[in-house]
């Protein structure tokens, strides 16, 4: 009989740790690398520059995102609310609209702003890597969906 409980306890153990593990296989969010990664022949300054539009970069897109957060958690809390709650839902669907336009042109200023740090073959270099990585990632789910 002890000899059974024990054969239970160890088999649930053991699916336990398997349901606990992380999926394998390739995960297409990971992180773009940063250019230090991909250009070699940066000098010190473009280092120290890039690191410094980096770090503004991602106080300025972490503060939106925490005010997109909060919206969307007040969106949550009026859906799951019975009855008509157009009124105060649209106006929270276009502030969050506002803010994922203003994190898009906080990236995009980024990049103008990283440009400006590397010469021509640099950023030739950096838009061929990322230019690969995004074809890697879209033929894998063309259109945007799991095949």
């Amino acid at each position: 009989m002890k000899r059974k409980i024990i054969l239970c306890v160890c088999f649930a153990l053991c699916a336990t740790l398997a349901m606990a593990q992380k999926p394998k296989g390739d995960n297409h969010h990971k992180e773009r690398p940063h250019i230090e990664e991909i250009v070699d022949d940066l000098s010190q300054g473009q280092k120290r520059k890039l690191t410094s539009i980096r770090e503004d970069s991602k106080k300025r897109i972490d503060a939106l995102q925490l005010q997109n957060k909060a919206v969307r958690d007040s969106i949550y809390t009026l859906m799951q609310q019975d009855g008509d709650n157009s009124s105060r839902l649209f106006p929270l669907f276009e502030r969050e609209g506002r803010i994922r336009a203003a994190i898009s042109k906080e990236f995009y200023q980024t990049r103008l702003r990283i440009d400006e740090v590397l010469t021509k073959e640099q950023r030739e270099k950096v838009r061929k890597v990322y230019s690969e990585r995004h074809d890697k990632e879209h033929k894998k789910h063309p259109k945007g969906g799991k095949k």
